[in-house]
């Protein structure tokens, strides 16, 4: 059995720890941060609506019901399902790259678009369209100060295997907060799994402020069973000692 270490804001983590559960597996839930609601008042009428996560969708001021009828582009199938509740027109990619991609090809290109957006984000979005987005935000991120004490107990006795990395921000927050606490070393013992390689690439740069080395594995698939099955794969293909316990099904 493998213990992974699940980072996700809820109700993300929930869900991830439930895959994790029912391949057979130990799930350790540690949200490093989570959301929250910002009611700012609805903007003008837009041409078309642009959500990156599905906290937009879940969190904020209520979308007017007259907007229904807009076209709505997303990444995830997970925003994707939340904006059926009231959208028909629902344009989905994989990640923000390919939603600038679909949204260049589309009758909405040039578009007055409104990014139903959190704080803090990527720019992406902004820099690909200037100069007709418009940011409604609907929620903000919020870091909680130190690792909860299950987490650093379990790093400590080496209950871990694998950490789970689901964006740049929490995995910045993790090796901070991990520093903080004094569990450095053990943090950056476990298989580290990204969802991307960029957030692979601040892993990387983390670990490397720390003075310490760690192995880095990413997803094939950009969504939560993707890196499940990374850190899996990578704990059952070459274990090393200290996996070398580990059971698998």
């Amino acid at each position: 059995m493998a213990r992974l270490l699940v980072l996700r804001a809820p109700p993300d983590a929930e869900i991830s720890a439930a895959r994790i559960e029912s391949l057979g597996h130990r799930a350790i839930i540690a949200p490093l941060r989570h959301a929250e609601s910002v009611f700012d008042p609805a903007p003008r009428t837009p041409e078309a609506l642009v959500a990156t996560s599905a906290n937009a969708l879940r969190l904020g001021t209520p979308i007017p019901d007259d907007w229904h009828h807009l076209p709505f582009f997303c990444v995830g199938e997970r925003s994707a399902v939340l904006a059926a509740a009231g959208f028909s027109d629902i344009r989905v990619a994989e990640n923000v790259e390919g939603l600038i991609s679909v949204l260049r090809n589309s009758a909405q290109a040039h578009a007055r678009l409104l990014y139903l957006a959190g704080e803090p984000r990527r720019p992406q979005l902004e820099s690909a369209f200037p100069s007709h987005l418009d940011i409604w935000l609907r929620y903000r991120m919020v870091e909680v100060a130190e690792l909860p004490e299950n987490v650093t107990a379990s790093l400590r006795a080496g209950e871990c295997d694998a950490v789970l990395h689901f964006s740049e921000l929490s995995a910045q927050v993790w090796f901070r907060l991990a520093e903080q606490a004094g569990v450095i070393p053990h943090a950056c013992a476990l298989v580290q799994a990204c969802i991307s390689e960029a957030v692979a690439a601040q892993v990387r740069a983390s670990v490397h402020a720390a003075g310490q080395g760690c192995r880095i594995v990413v997803a094939k698939d950009m969504h939560g069973d993707g890196v499940i099955a990374a850190a899996l794969d990578a704990l059952r293909d070459q274990p090393g000692p200290q996996f070398a316990g580990l059971q698998f099904d």
